[in-house]
């Protein structure tokens, strides 16, 4: 049965000769993979896989089944275009470390969640917008998602005692400076941020990281976090 969805492209992979496997994360039906045939090849008609670039905003007509893990869409168009994410190194770099940490996270998210779609796609829209502030934008982005998540922790110390539970040691892991702890601190409370080093700007990536790995079976490591690490320094 066809139903009509917003979607944000997650990532794609390459399947056979022309065609790629694209995870989308769904407005009705939470994540779904999806083959499309022959938009690899030179013969492709109008560039279609540009529509399936990491964050891209699409409306889509998809066939959908439950018992499916592999759906097809049935059409595809951008519902909001993005006029920089794709053509600046530092947004294009911060779209693909979102877009693999939103794979991990949403990698079990089969069913609809609406506010937390709707968090995603008006946030995708902001980083297009933004022209100042770029730096740490990832880091407030993944600091606002874990509300959604429903593992929001009350502040940056419950945060690092959770970790060093889950893991039971702290041998691995930062502990942050009373620095670092104030510019988590301010966004769980909804307070203004305060500047951070690249240093700091490191450390506490790596704190909301971990942390989102003590919660989300099998996250696993993040490799574009040096990539953007090398980017924004």
């Amino acid at each position: 049965m066809l139903h009509k969805t917003r979607g944000i492209v997650i990532n794609q992979i390459r399947f056979k000769e022309s065609s790629i496997i694209v995870r989308i994360y769904t407005e009705e039906f939470g994540l779904q993979s999806y083959i499309v045939n022959s938009v690899r090849s030179k013969n492709s008609k109008n560039n279609k896989i540009a529509l399936f670039q990491p964050l891209t905003l699409l409306d889509l007509v998809v066939y959908y089944s439950p018992t499916k893990s592999l759906n097809r869409i049935s059409e595809q168009r951008c519902s909001v275009p993005l006029t920089t994410i794709p053509y600046t190194i530092v947004k294009s770099s911060l779209a693909l470390f979102i877009s693999e940490v939103m794979g991990k996270i949403l990698m079990h998210e089969n069913e609809a969640n609406l506010p937390f779609f709707d968090f995603l796609f008006k946030n995708i829209i902001t980083l297009d917008l933004k022209t100042e502030n770029l730096k740490n934008y990832h880091i407030t982005f993944l600091i606002n998602s874990l509300f959604f998540l429903g593992i929001q922790p009350q502040s940056t110390s419950a945060m690092f005692d959770t970790i060093c539970l889950t893991y039971q040691t702290n041998n691995n892991v930062i502990s942050p400076s009373i620095k670092e702890t104030i510019f988590i601190d301010s966004y769980l409370e909804n307070k203004v941020e305060t500047s951070i080093t690249p240093t700091e700007r490191r450390n506490i990536l790596q704190l909301i990281i971990t942390f989102l790995g003590s919660q989300i079976d099998n996250f696993g490591t993040i490799k574009s976090y040096e990539i953007l690490h090398e980017v924004l320094h």
